[in-house]
């Protein structure tokens, strides 16, 4: 149901009006189209530079879709030290799954306080 997705992508934003370039890429990507995705992120990374905003999980969400997980992990780190609340569902949220098994990712569950 990727175009579906695509279409619903396209009408959604953010409460606080960040475009849905960040979604398309996640979409772009699981659909294995990369260069989709990649000018998806780009356009979204040039909008965050022009509309810095604190980091929350739909910020995190495309470099996670497009593999930059050292990108990726600099965010949530970022984001526990501004004690954002993006690092709340890091434990739960499916779209953090490929990060899981990079030490740094459980080095962050652990000082959050999500790890067992």
């Amino acid at each position: 149901m990727f175009p579906e997705a695509l279409q619903e992508a396209g009408k959604w934003s953010h409460g606080d009006g960040v475009p849905a370039w960040g979604l398309q890429a996640l979409v772009y990507s699981r659909m294995g189209q990369p260069l989709r995705a990649e000018r998806a992120f780009e356009n979204w990374r040039h909008w965050q530079k022009m509309h810095p905003l604190p980091i929350s999980s739909a910020a995190v969400m495309p470099y996670i879709a497009l593999g930059r997980t050292d990108e990726a992990i600099a965010l949530l780190r970022r984001a526990y030290s501004e004690h954002s609340n993006a690092i709340i569902e890091i434990k739960v949220v499916p779209f953090y799954d490929p990060l899981r098994d990079d030490p740094r990712f459980q080095d962050l569950l652990h000082r959050v306080g999500l790890k067992q």
